[in-house]
């Protein structure tokens, strides 16, 4: 979990401990998200080049995460869409770096179909909760990962992700959530571990 938080991902207590135990039942967790932790945590095991067991069980675990990415990307939970598509991303260290912008790119059409959003368009705010963190956490991510397509690859002027951008700068910082406001120390949170994702894919570019 450690790795996964310096990678740019965040989730809930209940959901960490689903991937720490390995839980496919997609009860608690989309089953997608055990595989990909999986390959990645293998992919930080030392000597795994030198078992062919162990090279099998990755490519296992590899092909299952692909599947489940599939069935996601075919359906319209734009929000588990969004996350996926980030879990890819922050996997850069072990796909070739146009992929992982192939998958940020989806990320932050999935936030412009879906009329993601930080503040509700009626009706009182959500309370601060895990889940809301979450959910914030991936709008973040997506907005500075299209900025970061468009200031250092040559993507395209980042409009899908203007609306929400709106939002966190300028209503999150003074928009009540339950009895107290968003303060800049837990924004801060919500964008801190970027700076990682963003270090790996440009070392990937590079390579």
């Amino acid at each position: 979990m450690c790795r996964l938080n310096k990678l740019g991902i965040y989730l809930g207590s209940k959901k960490q401990q689903a991937l720490l135990r390995g839980d496919t039942s997609g009860t608690i967790i989309n089953p997608f998200f055990i595989y990909v932790a999986q390959s990645l945590g293998m992919y930080f095991c030392e000597g795994i080049g030198s078992s062919p067991a162990m090279i099998r069980l990755q490519a296992k675990h590899g092909q299952a995460c692909l599947e489940s990415l599939a069935v996601i990307f075919r359906g319209r939970d734009w929000e588990l869409w969004a996350q996926a598509a980030l879990f890819v991303a922050a996997g850069s260290i072990m796909i070739p770096v146009d992929v992982a912008l192939h998958y940020i790119q989806k990320g932050y059409e999935a936030v412009d179909m879906g009329g993601l959003r930080f503040i509700p368009t009626y009706g009182r705010p959500r309370e601060w909760s895990e889940d809301l963190h979450e959910k914030f956490s991936v709008l973040s991510q997506i907005i500075y990962f299209e900025n970061f397509l468009f200031l250092t690859r040559g993507g395209a002027k980042p409009t899908a992700t203007a609306r929400i951008e709106k939002e966190f700068r300028y209503q999150l910082q003074v928009q009540p959530v339950s009895s107290s406001p968003l303060t800049p120390r837990v924004q801060r949170s919500l964008v801190g571990s970027l700076s990682g994702v963003l270090q790996h894919l440009s070392v990937s570019h590079a390579h």
